[in-house]
């Protein structure tokens, strides 16, 4: 855990801290950023590789 009394990490205060966007409550804001993963179907269409990676990642942190 990052010590948020510390000088140098005072910038990353509220980063473990709860936060509401656009009507949507989050727990963090620690976000995933969207990447190429290379798990499209044939003419870029959504895979069955691509929904499970992302019903993974929808699920991650949850009880």
């Amino acid at each position: 855990m990052i010590n948020v009394f510390n000088k140098e990490a005072a910038v990353y205060s509220k980063l473990f801290l709860p936060i509401e966007v656009g009507g949507i409550g989050l727990d963090n804001r620690i976000t995933m950023a969207p990447l190429f993963l290379g798990y499209a179907a044939e003419g870029r269409a959504v895979s069955k590789l691509m929904l499970k990676h992302y019903r993974l990642m929808a699920q991650s942190g949850q009880p």
